[in-house]
């Protein structure tokens, strides 16, 4: 993390204390993780815009971006005309089991019966 140790830390926050500073953390949890990593050497900033960091991440990884056409103008489909479609045949009933009451090992014995 750091390359300082716990008592070089401790040294400068007393020495700049004895000379009339205020050393404390900041309050706010993304101060603190912004000092974090300006500490560890990482180029910290606020984003503008989000769109444009996605414009220049897709740029540097070798995508072409497009803007979208604003003189196009969306088209809702049309849909297909619809076929002549003759009814649905009523499905065949099913015979009822005559095993049904039966176990499975019953039914299977009265199948060689």
């Amino acid at each position: 993390m750091s390359d300082y140790s716990v008592e070089e830390i401790l040294q400068a926050k007393r020495v700049a204390k004895e000379a009339g500073y205020s050393v404390s953390l900041p309050d706010d949890r993304i101060e603190q993780a912004k000092n974090i990593a300006k500490a560890n050497g990482y180029n910290v900033r606020k984003v503008e815009d989000p769109t444009e960091i996605a414009l220049q991440v897709a740029r540097e990884h070798g995508f072409q971006v497009v803007p979208p056409n604003p003189n196009q103008t969306r088209t809702t489909p049309t849909p297909a005309p619809r076929q002549n479609v003759p009814p649905a045949q009523p499905k065949p009933q099913k015979k009822e089991d005559p095993y049904a009451g039966y176990s499975w090992s019953e039914r299977q014995a009265a199948k060689y019966l």
